[in-house]
């Protein structure tokens, strides 16, 4: 599991611990998020993780598009925006400029070998109004 921020955060890229926070085999963790309000995220298809992991509340982990990560300027003015989920995972960015009616387009497949990447999109200023989203792509069986 990694920690970000103050402890406010905690993502799981696999199934629940075996020992719970706190426990002799992970021996202040507890005291570590004492008054905080931490959520732990967890990745789709991992087991064992409910509504709660013990004292914590849960949350499926979604790829994020970052709103600090939108640039417009460089070569041509384009949009830009970047990705960050789980390393190792891919997406597929989509759009759309309707959001009451969405037709999602996609624009470009992502591999996120380390958490994170960045997508231009040429055709932004194209467009009075666009959305984007990330979904999984499923790996190849």
């Amino acid at each position: 599991m990694m920690a970000s921020g103050c402890f406010t955060t905690l993502r799981g890229e696999g199934n629940t611990p075996t020992e719970p926070p706190g426990s002799d085999a992970s021996p202040g963790l507890r005291e570590s998020f004492s008054g905080s309000r931490v959520t732990i995220y967890h990745l789709a298809g991992a087991s064992g993780w409910g509504a709660g992991f013990y004292d914590y509340p849960t949350s499926l982990w979604l790829p994020r598009l970052d709103p600090a990560g939108i640039q417009l300027g460089g070569g041509g003015n384009q949009f830009s925006v970047s990705v960050h989920w789980a390393q190792g995972k891919t997406v597929r960015v989509e759009s759309a400029t309707d959001p009451a009616n969405p037709v999602w387009t996609p624009l470009a497949i992502l591999d996120l070998a380390d958490g994170s990447a960045s997508l231009t999109d040429p055709e932004s200023l194209n467009q009075s109004m666009r959305f984007y989203r990330a979904v999984e792509v499923e790996p190849a069986p």
